[in-house]
């Protein structure tokens, strides 16, 4: 699992990010003297700038940027035991207790998915609600999601691919009313989208290709989900 955090990033550094980013998406992939380069600062900078983003190494950075599969590589498994099998054995508590300081800074916690996705949203509600004095809403309408979002807000996306159009004016949208977006996808996903403050990426074993993304399980969001409500109960 690989989380990306823009949250503590100051203006430099989210410059470099923006910079190496497009470069590579245009040009291809880039070294890290070449970087500094392009960049104008050291390349113990860009090191040091990619490791707060969350990445391990210089060379994870670039795969993400050129969309390529980490170095645990990214397979696709049509039989869901044995992936959510793997997907336990691999599971880092570390980014359970990320998402949970998160959600922690905010009263205000606005979930959102489409099709599937929206069960999940509807069912971390329910257990939120359960478990802790915040408000909590699971919505789809964006009038609502507008007329709601301030900087008090948490708007919590659930996706599979993350590929949806509609989510980059929701996004637009959210970030326009101040509020933080933190969105959840179960595989690697490196488009760009403005305005997101956290991204987390929950399992590099994906489901089947050939699945469309209604057709795709939810199974690693609800296990996902259960490891969060546990952690809060564990810091009542």
């Amino acid at each position: 699992m690989n989380k990306i955090d823009f949250t503590h990033l100051n203006k430099l550094e989210t410059e470099i990010y923006n910079k190496l980013f497009n470069y590579v998406q245009n040009n291809g992939s880039v070294n890290i003297i070449e970087a500094a380069d392009l960049c104008n600062v050291s390349t113990s900078k860009i090191s040091k700038s990619v490791k707060k983003l969350g990445f391990n190494t210089y060379k994870e950075f670039i795969r993400y940027c050129t969309g390529e599969p980490s170095i645990s590589q990214t397979q696709y498994y049509s039989n869901e035991l044995e992936r959510i099998k793997l997907f336990i054995e691999d599971f880092d508590i570390n980014i359970v207790n990320h998402f949970v300081e998160q959600l922690n800074k905010y009263n205000k916690i606005i979930l959102h998915g489409l099709g599937p996705s929206f069960i999940v949203a509807q069912y971390f509600e329910y257990k939120l609600r359960v478990e802790t004095t915040k408000y909590v809403v699971a919505l789809e309408n964006t009038l609502q999601i507008e007329n709601l979002v301030d900087n008090n807000t948490l708007f919590i996306i659930f996706s599979v691919e993350g590929t949806f159009s509609l989510f980059h004016s929701l996004i637009d949208l959210v970030g326009k009313n101040q509020g933080t977006v933190f969105l959840i996808l179960e595989g690697p996903n490196n488009t760009q989208y403005k305005n997101v403050n956290n991204v987390l990426f929950l399992t590099q074993h994906l489901q089947s290709s050939s699945l469309l993304s209604y057709q795709k399980t939810r199974s690693v969001f609800f296990i996902f989900i259960e490891e969060i409500m546990l952690c809060l109960m564990q810091k009542k």
